[in-house]
């Protein structure tokens, strides 16, 4: 998946805003403190397990689906 990403300065502290990512599956977005590495090393953790939270929840959305479409169509 290709992340999008956007930064917006939300402070007068340079640096210091609002970074939204987004890879289609999910989007995730809080303040980041961009001059902090453990800071934007931590907010791409989160954006990864937002992520693979989103796919294995459509995944599973998908299988409930398919058990509910077969049951109505062998009828």
């Amino acid at each position: 998946m290709i992340w999008k990403t956007n930064y917006r300065q939300d402070t007068e502290k340079p640096g210091v805003g609002t970074v939204t990512a987004d890879n289609g599956a999910a989007t995730y977005s809080r303040r980041v403190d961009t001059n902090s590495p453990d800071d934007v090393a931590v907010f791409v953790q989160e954006a990864l397990a937002i992520s693979v939270l989103a796919v294995k929840l459509s995944g599973d959305a998908s299988l409930v689906v398919s058990k509910i479409e077969a049951v109505l169509n062998a009828g």
